[in-house]
Formats: C-alpha cells, sequence, structure tokens
C-alpha cells in the first residue's frame, strides 16, 4: 500500500507541474507580448491551468502526509526541511507570481477573480501603463528560484540525508 501512496505522491508532483508549466510559459510569453487580446488568452491559459495545478498540488501533499505517516518518517530531518522548502516556495510564488498576474489581468483589462468565480468585465479597457506592469514580472527570478526548490526537494526526498 506504501509504494501507492508514494506513486500518487509523485504522480500529484507530475500533475501539478503539469498545470504550473502552463503558467510559467504564460509568464514567460506575456513579458514579450503587446497586445491586450493576446495577453488576456494567455491569462486564460494560466487560469485554466490552476484546476491541474492545485489539484496535483492536493493529491501530492495528502499523499506525502500519508506516506510519512506510514513509513513513521516524521523523525527525519529531510521531510521537514522538505516541507519547509514548499511552504517557503508556495508564499513565494505566491506574493511574486500571482501578485504579477493580478496586476496584469487589471492592467489588461482581462476577467478578474470574484472568490472562485471569473468575472470578465463588460468593456476591458487597457491601461496606459500595461508595458510597465508586465515590464515589472521577473520569469527568469521566478524559473530559476522555482526550479531550484524543486531540485532540492527532489535531492532531499531521494538521498534523505538526514
Amino acid at each position: 500500500m506504501y509504494q501507492w501512496v508514494v506513486f500518487l505522491h509523485v504522480l500529484g508532483a507530475f500533475v501539478f507541474m503539469l498545470g504550473h508549466g502552463a503558467t510559467s510559459f504564460a509568464m514567460w510569453r506575456i513579458s514579450r507580448e503587446t497586445a491586450a487580446e493576446r495577453i488576456r488568452t494567455l491569462i486564460d491559459v494560466s487560469d485554466q491551468a490552476a484546476i491541474a495545478t492545485y489539484g496535483g498540488f492536493v493529491v501530492m501533499v495528502s499523499a506525502g502526509i500519508a506516506a510519512g505517516f506510514m513509513a513513521n518518517l516524521w523523525g527525519r530531518g529531510w521531510i521537514w526541511a522538505s516541507i519547509g522548502l514548499l511552504v517557503a516556495i508556495y508564499l513565494l510564488m505566491g506574493i511574486f507570481g500571482r501578485g504579477y498576474f493580478e496586476r496584469v489581468r487589471e492592467a489588461a483589462g482581462a476577467a478578474r477573480f470574484k472568490g472562485i468565480r471569473r468575472v470578465a468585465p463588460e468593456n476591458p479597457e487597457v491601461a496606459d501603463n500595461l508595458p510597465e506592469v508586465i515590464a515589472s514580472g521577473r520569469p527568469i527570478l521566478m524559473t530559476v528560484t522555482g526550479m531550484g526548490v524543486w531540485a532540492a526537494i527532489l535531492w532531499l526526498m531521494m538521498f534523505k540525508p538526514f
């Protein structure tokens, strides 16, 4: 049974990365885009990918916690370091990534969230500062940081150094 739970943990991570990859590539493309309609389309793609992102995240975390109990791993330092890195990257990406997309969404006149519903403006208006808002993103920093943390978590889980 433990192997199946670990399988679900890794599968959830793959699904998370698949969905999150769409958002990452949308951020890269937005950083070079000038047409508001295309920016709105890229934001829509990112929003739709969130279903896989968060679904995979829930499966990954749930199965990881279950595996930790099944294998009695809570006394090992590597599992706590992995959780700490996951929380840190979740917060960092939430602050910098989500904040960036919200600013772009508003400046491009894209649909906004009210609770869990997306509400499209009746007359989308493009803000004069759209190029500056787009330029405020840091796709290289976000990608390197995100992949670096994922590599560290993977290393911790595979090699269990402490």
